[in-house]
């Protein structure tokens, strides 16, 4: 840490109250609700990350894995240049608390746009890290360990090149196997239409896009 102050993360758990859904008492009230046997669930308290590069109101798209009993959390940081930075936060505490944020991937300086919608997978050690970047949301994959750092591929894996993507590519959610990457994400045929999920698979470093699956 470098004296910087710790953001404070409250995370409330809000109830939602409908005609069919009810939550009973601690006690196992409410013998008849639809959802009878479902725990109640208690307030985790205050979370507080720390970092040494951002301040309060710069995190945003948090991503998460639990590996080895530890979770990793992955957010995306505004680091005020208008391209932003991907930190880790690691907790050995079941996610009530968290270390020191160390930047992991930060947005290179040759793509144009910021740093948007990153998602981490991992099989053991390797690690890919997906997020858009540019415009209409190309998107681009890094590889690297669960702590970082990450390394940018050259070039995008998916462009936005089909009709039904003209309109942005976002949210990318990538899957890591043995031999090949799922990828799936919202994509958009213009600015007044509606986001459809489409979805491929990345083999020998090409993008086999699949289509539209949602």
């Amino acid at each position: 840490m470098n004296g910087c102050n710790p953001l404070y993360l409250t995370i409330a758990i809000v109830g939602l109250l409908g005609a069919c859904a009810q939550l009973g008492g601690k006690e196992g009230g409410g013998e008849n609700l639809p959802n009878r046997g479902i725990n109640q669930y208690d307030s985790v308290g205050t979370l507080t990350l720390s970092s040494s590069s951002a301040s309060p109101g710069d995190y945003s798209e948090p991503t998460a894995l639990l590996i080895d009993s530890k979770v990793y959390l992955y957010v995306l940081a505004d680091t005020g240049n208008n391209q932003g930075s991907i930190m880790l936060f690691i907790s050995e505490d079941n996610g009530l608390s968290f270390s020191s944020g160390s930047e992991v991937a930060a947005a290179p300086d040759t793509v144009p746009g910021q740093l948007k919608t990153p998602c981490v997978s991992c099989l053991g050690q390797q690690c890919i890290l997906a997020a858009t970047m540019g415009e209409f949301g190309a998107i681009y994959l890094a590889d690297g360990p669960p702590q970082g750092p990450f390394l940018w591929r050259s070039n995008p894996i998916v462009e936005a090149t089909e009709d039904y993507e003209t309109g942005g590519i976002r949210s990318p959610s990538v899957i890591v196997e043995e031999d090949a990457i799922k990828l799936y994400y919202a994509a958009r045929s213009g600015e007044d239409s509606a986001y459809s999920i489409v979805g491929g698979e990345v083999t020998g470093g090409a993008f086999e896009r699949w289509g539209p699956v949602l």
